[in-house]
């Protein structure tokens, strides 16, 4: 079986909490859905960035496509889904409470700035991580991987810990709560646009 990330292992572990067993469940890794199950369903687990879950443009239009197939989306702190949402009723925009998001390419947009990668970095090791599975948690070139992580070193946001691992500090999760007020703040601010509209 392909290793699966941290949210497809959140995915995994909710549906084995829901009653379904090992054999029940088929994971696809780089397929839509991540998960089928012997019941005829599919499920697709999500990061939520903030308050926003990013498609790529042919993944949403499959998703969007597809009945019997539910959306899991899932924030770093909780182990239980944030949001559960039909992939039928998949649309750009504002969707309870969450944006929606697609870009043409695969993940998270290219031009996320230098505060969104420090913060996804920072994010992802809240547990002790070793460089390729952040690397692999936050979707970007190795260069610019790189260039972010020795920010977040030099800024004291992270440590280095048992050998090559890193771990964030206790500055590193007060800019988290930080970051993460900014981003409830905006997008409640883009929410009273959209109703404006």
């Amino acid at each position: 079986m392909a290793k699966m990330n941290k949210v497809e292992t959140k995915a995994y572990n909710w549906l084995q909490k829901k009653g379904l067993s090992e054999t029940d469940i088929i994971y696809q890794a780089r397929r839509n859905p991540d998960f089928l199950t012997s019941d005829g369903k599919g499920y697709e687990a999500k990061k939520i960035y903030g308050k926003t879950l990013w498609f790529s443009s042919n993944q949403f239009e499959q998703l969007s496509n597809m009945t019997n197939v539910t959306i899991l989306g899932f924030t770093d702190d909780k182990e239980e889904p944030t949001l559960i949402l039909a992939a039928s009723e998949l649309r750009e925009g504002i969707l309870e409470g969450f944006h929606i998001r697609v870009v043409k390419d695969s993940g998270p947009p290219t031009y996320r700035n230098s505060y969104d990668l420090i913060a996804e970095i920072v994010k992802s090791c809240r547990e002790p991580i070793g460089k390729t599975n952040i690397l692999h948690e936050i979707r970007a070139t190795h260069t610019i991987f790189e260039r972010w992580l020795n920010m977040a070193v030099r800024f004291k946001l992270i440590e280095e810990v048992l050998g090559n691992q890193y771990h964030t500090t206790q500055k590193g999760r007060n800019f988290l709560k930080a970051w993460e007020r900014l981003q409830t703040f905006l997008t409640e601010k883009d929410e009273v646009f959209q109703d404006a509209l």
